[in-house]
């Protein structure tokens, strides 16, 4: 492993998404449309986790739970 702990990701969206995604951004208080668009995606990672857990559960299996941030 080379120690490098991101990589860039191109995004390609209409002006109308833009448009909305920098207004967002401003509204929450964020740097960047890249801030937010992590935001997003860090929220849907832990809306998963969240939801293999009730899953997890509600089968009555266990999960190893060290593995979520990989």
């Amino acid at each position: 492993m080379d120690g490098k702990k991101t990589e860039a990701v191109t995004v390609k969206l209409s002006e109308p998404v833009k448009r909305f995604v920098d207004v967002r951004c401003k509204q929450e208080g964020m740097e960047s449309p890249g801030e937010y668009i992590r935001s997003l995606i860090e929220a849907d990672r832990q809306n998963a986790a969240d939801n293999l857990t009730l899953l997890a559960d509600a089968l009555g299996v266990q999960i190893n739970k060290e593995n979520y941030g990989n």
